[in-house]
């Protein structure tokens, strides 16, 4: 989804049936209408665009084993010096829209996926790794604070 006003974007997955209110066409959690800069509006224009690029490939998460780290372009990568937690979600698709996402908008290419669990208790966290010093992890976590990732936070291996 895409403010129009900005051209700021973020990735969401619908997951109920509202807003229920004339004119309206969607309802965004806050940390999605910070990323868009919509906060001190309420409401602002939107281009919404439905991803399917992952429908297309012959994969599921039956291919994801717990403690395996995936980069945003299927290639396996390992948790490097510091990583920090960005985001969690149980569907991997998402995942991988997010870090594929905030690899592109941060220039980053050390966003990855870390898979938690395993069989139906697995969930996907969005991390970036690879950072030298404390000091560069807390820059990246305030970055991606200011971005609406709200529990960023240095990722404990």
């Amino acid at each position: 989804m895409t403010n129009t006003l900005n051209d700021k974007s973020v990735v969401v997955r619908v997951n109920d049936r509202g807003p229920f209110k004339k004119s309206r066409v969607i309802d965004l959690t806050r940390s999605a209408a910070i990323k868009i800069d919509m906060v001190p509006f309420g409401v602002v224009p939107v281009k919404i665009e439905v991803l399917t690029y992952l429908d297309r490939l012959d994969i599921n998460d039956s291919l994801f084993i717990d403690k395996d780290v995936w980069d945003c372009y299927a290639n396996k990568i390992s948790l490097r010096e510091k990583s920090i937690f960005i985001w969690r979600t149980e569907y991997w698709k998402h995942a991988f829209y997010m870090a594929s996402t905030l690899a592109l908008e941060t220039k980053l290419d050390s966003i990855g996926v870390k898979v938690i669990g395993s069989g139906e208790n697995k969930t996907y966290i969005v991390v970036a790794t690879g950072l030298k010093t404390k000091k560069e992890a807390d820059l990246l976590i305030h970055k991606f604070k200011k971005m609406g990732f709200i529990h960023s936070k240095i990722l404990k291996k």
